[in-house]
């Protein structure tokens, strides 16, 4: 290895290239480079940059010789070293688009929009792909970037209006709006521009917009307008007797809103989902019924977000004038199964639980829903009617192979272990009844709501009748009673559920990913043989996968055959990485780098380790786990000590509990002999009830420089017990021989 003097030397060979073209001197890349003089005491800031000119110099040449992902490597690599120095917009993000490299593209160009002006052709287009991937806050951030000659734009002034809207910023989203209307109304050239155009297309959606807008931030005269006009362009008098009536609700006109919202019911209209019943509710049941309705607008039907479907149950009870009156509506609209829901789950509100599950019962054969299902499994449970439960959860578990969207009201019943042997016998007599066609989804919902409980003994014997039955199912049933397994730190019992599933053959068109699962649980269960076995299987059944050739590696990982998982991470890496198309492989192909980075470092090769970790951070400049790997091996090496630490704070502050990066953060401040500070965030990381013994090693290390010899020698001798446990020889090793240097004899 060359000494640093040597490197330093080097560097400065290649630095003068890019000082030169710099100054203007017009020294071309193929003319020998300029030597510069280094000196042999750079601070750590001068050495960066000597750093980051080299990389730009080295970029420059091989973009010169069309090597474009070499070169934009060496451009992002310098902008870390010294951002003075190499822009982001200037070398990196035509890079990445170049290279087709849209995800890599936007996060750039997203920290130079918070760093520098970005030109505007390239934030509009950013800004659209992050709004088209429903990311939008960091859309809208963008549009706000923009100039205000590019925001007034119309297309860009409506699409601000929309974001801000969907982020909540509703008096900002109606400030754009009202420029928009405003311009169409009175300006012919917007008006008859492309975006007027589109605009006015469905002018009865776009007003509705922007009357929900207004509502929202109580521009209550606008926004009357606004859906006055909407109506006019394709009249609904149900809607606009609804909009109405929460515009007068917010006036506090009670009495006007009670009167436009009966427009709504007369219609016998459930357009509008849930909207009206909670606006009746509010006006009814409100806080202060007399006076307005604050959240008026809070239910407001829109065309880019539907109303719900289903009302959640009330956090008080309903008042008796609230329920007769919903009993009236309900009378007078029976098929109206919205109102039906609603009107349901308030009679469950209101604790008239007989009422309530006969007309739960009753929706659920006219318009199944989930909401259903969920209430009337909670009257059941109340009401201690089993039997009926019993059936409810198989016919929920027979149409989707699962109970998870019971989990909520299910939750009581899994800690009642009377209610659930109940349950059980009940499950068993119903299949003993009918031995020819026992009902599947019964045995399956008993199968899962056991195991989910803990009780793995009973869950099996479930599992066994379910898959000794016929039916649609039953393959999804399994694999999701072996997730329940693997959730129950079960794996061995898991394994063996995902191999039945291939072996009978319920998945045929799965079997890939049944052997990715299987390869897993055949890891945590230990038995490193059939796991890695399993997971050949699944590279092999799916062999343009990047993920499933990621688990051949992963489980060599797992099992502790570190060599041939390197060299399987390596061959990932060889066959994958060219493939920018999806964000899936890129973050496959990240995690492969950050262990990768582990392993080297297990093994001593620390140069090596760190350039793994470059790689990650050259793509996912924001990545923490990176930033905190290498901000930690760099001051464990006494390497770049302050920007390390500035890459620990930054992890720190993004996960302030992972006590991985506050342990890395203390032992930063240790190194730059911050020792109090050291302590205190040492302490911090070490809080836990099983600290890890690295962690109790630097605190140790911290007490002893703070003159805590007492301390650090408990701290030391906690962290020989915990090396002890993990078998963690040369740590171990470490410890002691600091313990017989300071303990007293």
């Amino acid at each position: 290895m060359r000494s640093d003097l040597e490197r330093r030397w080097w560097l400065g060979c290649l630095a003068a290239v890019l000082i030169a073209a710099f100054q203007g001197r017009g020294q071309n890349l193929e003319d020998p480079p300029k030597i510069t003089t280094v000196q042999d005491n750079l601070s750590e800031s001068e050495d960066d940059h000597v750093e980051a000119a080299a990389l730009f110099a080295h970029g420059r040449v091989l973009l010169q010789r069309r090597e474009l992902a070499d070169a934009l490597r060496r451009f992002q690599r310098a902008w870390r070293f010294d951002q003075d120095l190499v822009s982001i917009m200037t070398e990196i993000v035509p890079l990445t688009v170049a290279l087709k490299r849209e995800d890599e593209a936007t996060r750039y160009a997203l920290i130079a929009a918070k760093q520098q002006e970005v030109p505007e052709d390239i934030l509009l287009k950013l800004a659209a792909l992050l709004a088209e991937r429903d990311q939008v806050d960091l859309a809208l951030s963008l549009y706000l970037k923009c100039p205000p000659e590019v925001q007034n734009n119309l297309a860009v002034q409506f699409e601000i209006g929309r974001l801000a809207r969907l982020t909540g910023e509703f008096a900002q989203s109606a400030d754009a709006f009202a420029d928009v209307w405003q311009r169409l109304e009175n300006d012919e050239t917007d008006r008859n521009s492309v975006p007027g155009q589109r605009l006015l297309e469905k002018p009865e959606m776009v007003y509705t917009l922007f009357g929900e807008c207004f509502l929202r931030a109580k521009r209550l005269d606008d926004a009357e307008k606004a859906f006055r006009i909407a109506d006019t362009a394709k009249p609904n008098p149900a809607l606009l007797g609804l909009q109405m009536a929460m515009v007068e609700s917010a006036r506090g006109h009670r009495d006007r809103a009670l009167e436009e919202l009966d427009k709504y019911f007369d219609s016998k209209s459930s357009s509008a989902g849930m909207a009206p019943y909670e606006l009746l509710e509010r006006l009814l049941d409100g806080p202060d019924a007399e006076g307005p309705a604050e959240d008026a607008a809070e239910t407001a039907p829109t065309p880019d977000q539907p109303a719900k479907d289903n009302a959640a149950t009330p956090s008080r009870k309903p008042s008796p004038h609230l329920l007769d009156r919903l009993r009236a509506l309900s009378a007078a609209d029976p098929d109206n199964a919205m109102l039906g829901y609603f009107v349901a789950d308030r009679l469950r509100g209101a604790d008239q639980l007989d009422e309530a599950r006969a007309a739960f019962e009753k929706l659920i054969k006219q318009a199944p829903a989930a909401d259903g299902y969920v209430a009337l499994a909670d009257i059941y449970f109340r009401q201690r009617s089993l039997e009926p439960l019993v059936t409810l959860l198989g016919d929920a578990a027979g149409k989707t192979s699962s109970l998870e969207p019971l989990a909520a009201t299910l939750a009581p019943l899994l800690q009642d272990a009377a209610a659930r042997k109940e349950m059980a016998d009940i499950a068993r007599a119903i299949a003993q009844n009918k031995p020819a066609d026992p009902p599947l989804g019964t045995t399956m919902a008993l199968a899962l709501l056991e195991v989910q409980a803990g009780d793995v003994e009973s869950g099996g014997q479930f599992l066994e009748l379910a898959l000794g039955q016929s039916g649609p199912g039953k393959g999804q049933f399994a694999v999701n009673y072996a997730f329940a397994l693997l959730r129950q730190e079960q794996p061995k019992r898991a394994a063996e559920v995902f191999e039945r599933v291939l072996d009978d053959k319920l998945l045929p068109d799965k079997s890939a990913e049944l052997y990715y699962y299987l390869a897993a649980a055949r890891a945590l269960a230990e038995e490193p043989d059939q796991a890695l076995e399993a997971a050949r299987k699944a590279a092999e059944l799916s062999p343009g996968s990047p993920l499933m050739a990621g688990r051949v590696a992963w489980t060599l990982f797992q099992i502790k055959r570190t060599d041939e998982a390197k060299q399987a991470y390596l061959a990932l890496l060889d066959r994958f990485d060219a493939d920018h198309s999806s964000s899936e492989t890129r973050e496959l192909l990240r995690d492969a780098r950050l262990l990768l980075s582990n392993i080297c470092v297990e093994q001593n090769q620390l140069d090596e380790a760190e350039e793994w970790l470059q790689q990650v951070l050259d793509e996912f400049p924001e990545d923490v786990g990176a930033l905190n790997d290498l901000g930690y091996l760099w001051c464990d090496r006494g390497k770049r000590l302050h920007r390390a630490l500035a890459m620990v704070q930054t992890a720190v502050a993004a996960d302030p509990d992972n006590v991985a990066y506050r342990d890395s953060l203390g032992w930063a401040l240790f190194r730059l002999q911050r020792y109090d500070e050291a302590v205190a965030e040492l302490q911090k990381a070490a809080a836990g009830e099983s600290p890890d013994g690295v962690i109790l090693d630097h605190l140790g290390d911290a007490y002893l420089k703070t003159n805590r010899l007492e301390d650090a020698i408990k701290c030391w001798k906690q962290a020989v017990e915990a090396f002890e446990k993990r078998h963690d020889t040369q740590r171990l090793a470490q410890t002691k021989r600091k313990l017989e240097e300071h303990a007293p004899q």
